[in-house]
């Protein structure tokens, strides 16, 4: 919770796959509006974990690899109430890389 905003981030696999799901609210958890898939890929996706401050919403969650079993830790984050995600960073060793939110 942040100011008005309210926040909920779970993880679900509806489809098919282990997904981290994420819902926002401006009006004190009245309402909320669209679901957004934070993941959205192939690997399994768990163990999230969601802070905010001001108008700024940080997540973090776990991937899998379906083929390996290695889990890399995984961070996204909002700077408009959570409306909108930049891009995901994958924290895990030297070359950390970027993926696109689509």
């Amino acid at each position: 919770v942040s100011e008005n905003n309210a926040y909920v981030l779970w993880w679900d696999n509806k489809t098919g796959n282990w997904e981290i799901f994420f819902r926002a609210s401006q009006d004190n958890g009245k309402t909320f509006g669209d679901e957004i898939n934070l993941s959205n890929d192939t690997t399994r996706s768990d163990d999230g974990s969601i802070a905010a401050q001001g108008n700024s919403v940080y997540v973090t969650w776990w991937d899998t690899n379906n083929q390996t079993g290695l889990r890399e830790p995984v961070f996204i984050a909002s700077n408009d109430n959570g409306n909108t995600f930049g891009e995901r960073v994958v924290l895990s060793g030297n070359n950390n890389t970027t993926s696109s939110l689509s």
